[in-house]
């Protein structure tokens, strides 16, 4: 016989035992449970013996944070999974952060299923970062060719449910959709809920190809008969149905009490969804193409167009007759150049002068600018100005 799977928590409030403690219960799962105060404590349990899971705390004491007592446990006992659940006013941490720590973060308030996902896969030798998210439908492939679940007055439909809950006196009851979603839990479920809608989502799908068959609307009452436990099904129009919840030795003798209050409960919620209750469309596969291919054909006739448009706005300038620049010659830089005096120098020739020049003391005659002077004036017809001496050099410039 399997030894039980061993379930260590951390909290010094004392919180976490009994959340642990009352979703055993719930679940009907036999688990040892050992409670500790601190870290310290925690610590030396696992180092004794091997635990199937650690539940701690964001703060479990010993100045000692809870990722630190993770990844000390990680050390110890690399496959015991650890869940960490954090209070409100406790470090929120970011999605990438969560994805690289090695244990599983619970933020309250986080949903009651949640957990019980986690705890169930830990105790079943699961992956429990996997449970975190809900599983998608696994139901076969019509519920992808349908259009989509209409709305419901939740608010309203929980009335119905719970008055069918006190006329059956049932351990629990469900609302779900066709594509596995639960709507409304009422009572305790000792079983995975999320397992047993799947499992019976293809036989409510298949209500809807029976009306063709029998010829209008048609309705259903499935009875699964097991040791544990009695499931009755009901379909609510073609969109939803009730889950009714027995314990094993008591459900085959209310098959007539379920008859008579959970149709008469399916036909009230038939009334709020109005005929939205009744009305589904298939979405074929030759539809989805021929959308395919007509957003295809959109697509090109907008390339067509925006391709017309930028023709008409371009404009073709012609080529004007520019002649071409001529290129630029280079400047040659010429030096003179010394050549040899063949022969005897002759400096009377080199500074000669052509034309006689007056005598250097007649530059400088009185006499001489005199006579200047006077031919000036009677050019000028007047005195001499102040200029006219100035050129003549009579006066100092």
């Amino acid at each position: 016989m399997p030894s039980l799977p061993r379930i260590v928590t951390v909290d010094p409030s004392g919180t976490i035992p009994s959340q642990v403690r009352g979703a055993l219960d719930l679940m009907d799962r036999l688990a040892i449970q050992i409670d500790v105060p601190s870290a310290i404590d925690a610590l030396d349990e696992v180092k004794r013996g091997a635990c199937t899971i650690v539940i701690s705390a964001w703060e479990p004491g010993d100045r000692m944070p809870g990722w630190e007592l993770a990844a000390k446990i990680k050390q110890i006992a690399q496959e015991t999974a650890i869940v960490i659940i954090a209070d409100y006013d406790d470090t929120e941490l970011d999605e990438e952060m969560r994805s690289a720590s090695p244990f599983v973060y619970l933020k309250r308030p986080f949903p009651v299923q949640q957990f019980l996902r986690v705890l169930t896969a830990a105790l079943d030798g699961e992956d429990v970062f996997a449970a975190l998210h809900e599983p998608a439908s696994q139901a076969s492939g019509p519920l992808e060719t349908y259009s989509p679940v209409p709305t419901m007055n939740i608010d309203r439909a929980k009335e119905i449910v719970h008055r069918l809950m006190g006329d059956l006196s049932a351990m629990a009851v469900l609302l779900a959709t066709r594509e596995g979603q639960v709507l409304i839990e009422q009572g305790v479920i000792g079983m995975n809920r999320d397992e047993m809608t799947r499992r019976v989502t293809p036989a409510v799908i298949s209500n809807v190809d029976m009306r063709d068959i029998l010829g209008g609307n048609a309705s259903m009452l499935q009875f699964y008969d097991g040791e544990a436990y009695d499931v009755f099904v009901l379909s609510v129009g073609l969109h939803h149905f009730l889950v009714v919840i027995f314990e094993g030795t008591k459900g085959a003798r209310e098959l007539g009490a379920v008859s008579r209050y959970g149709r008469r409960c399916a036909e009230d919620l038939i009334a709020l969804l109005g005929a939205d209750a009744w009305f589904i469309q298939r979405v074929t596969q030759q539809a989805s193409e021929a959308s395919k291919a007509k957003a295809e054909a959109a697509s090109r006739a907008r390339r067509v167009v925006k391709k017309e448009r930028e023709d008409d706005d371009l404009i073709v300038l012609e080529r004007a007759a520019i002649a071409p620049t001529p290129a630029a010659q280079p400047v040659v830089e010429t030096k003179p150049s010394m050549q040899a005096i063949e022969g005897e120098l002759d400096l009377d020739l080199l500074f000669g002068a052509s034309a006689p020049l007056p005598e250097a003391d007649d530059l400088f005659s009185l006499d001489a600018l005199a006579a200047m002077s006077s031919e000036e004036e009677r050019a000028s017809g007047g005195k001499l100005g102040w200029e006219q001496a100035r050129e003549l050099g009579l006066l100092d410039s």
